[in-house]
């Protein structure tokens, strides 16, 4: 008999291993945003391949000092999933289940989102400085990885997320020139001659993203200048930072 079992379960770890590798990421996005001081503003998240799940827990953290006055929207998806904010901590906690009296729910308990659906949306004052909003621990269950009949295994997929918030500018952003705005094809950066550059700030650079947070490149302001050319007409933000630390943000428009 022990002979038998063995290779049988050998076989039923490598079945669900290979269902587990195979499944994709669970993404959440949202788009990249500028408020100015005092202005109020929302951020929708957004889901893609919420495919046959029976968990989700994960946190998104931010800045405290440049998202005030959090406020949860009124739709949240699924509709029981608890949405919790600490406004001092910068931090959203969000938790949901298929099932809450059994460690594993049963295969055919599961929910199945299309792509696009909004999780939840938040609403906020802008503050000051600038911040990116992250994600923290999470993990994501699907159908198959957490068995009845094997309760030891279950599938962990984190998050994958560019969600990218943008608050206001730093004092070091006064540095920095962007020309020309409105752009019709090739907007340029440099550092303003006349201001000096603070000790510790390391290596001044600049990221340029669509206006659907989507990275399109990176470049060093060598010699205090530096170019973008832009693809296409519409909105883009170029991201300026001191080091690591992110100093400024500007909305550049292109028109052809």
């Amino acid at each position: 008999m022990k002979h038998v079992f063995t290779p049988l379960f050998s076989f039923l770890i490598c079945l669900l291993t290979v269902q587990m590798t195979a499944q994709p990421r669970l993404n959440i996005g949202t788009g990249n945003l500028f408020v100015e001081p005092g202005d109020t503003a929302c951020l929708d998240f957004r889901i893609d391949d919420f495919n046959k799940i029976q968990e989700m827990n994960f946190s998104i953290v931010w800045n405290p000092l440049t998202v005030l006055n959090v406020q949860l929207g009124p739709d949240v998806l699924p509709p029981d999933a608890l949405v919790e904010v600490d406004e001092e901590e910068g931090i959203l906690s969000f938790a949901w289940k298929v099932m809450d009296t059994t460690a594993c729910p049963p295969s055919d308990s599961f929910l199945t989102l299309p792509d696009g659906s909004q999780l939840f949306s938040i609403c906020f004052e802008g503050g000051s400085g600038s911040t990116e909003m992250t994600i923290g621990d999470s993990y994501v269950t699907r159908v198959y990885s957490c068995p009845i009949d094997i309760g030891l295994l279950k599938d962990t997929i984190f998050i994958d997320t560019g969600i990218l918030f943008v608050g206001t500018s730093s004092p070091e952003a006064g540095q920095l020139l962007v020309y020309p705005n409105p752009a019709s094809r090739e907007v340029y950066f440099e550092l303003n001659a006349r201001s000096q550059r603070p000790e510790g700030m390391g290596v001044w650079s600049c990221k340029l993203f669509n206006a659907w947070g989507e990275q399109l490149g990176t470049a060093k302001i060598s010699g205090s200048r530096g170019s973008f050319v832009l693809p296409a007409a519409g909105v883009y933000y170029l991201l300026f930072y001191a080091g690591d630390k992110l100093v400024k943000v500007e909305r550049v428009v292109c028109t052809k």
